[in-house]
């Protein structure tokens, strides 16, 4: 009985910790790379986002 409880218990803290792990990729942000250059795409990113009342409080060019 308590041998059965012990091994649900890890079985489902395994298997929890599985999903968690191949199903927090798609809740993270992604990077793709752009086909215009880096004003250009910050003004258009800038205009999406405000048009849906977002904010953005820091634009960094990592690639000077």
């Amino acid at each position: 009985m308590l041998t059965g409880i012990i091994i649900g218990l890890v079985t489902g803290i395994i298997i929890g910790m599985l999903i968690l792990f191949f199903s927090s990729p798609s809740l993270m942000f992604r990077e793709d790379l752009s086909k215009k250059n880096f004003d250009t795409t910050v003004a258009r990113v800038e205009e999406v986002v405000v048009a849906k009342g977002w904010k953005i409080p820091y634009v960094q060019d990592c690639c000077l």
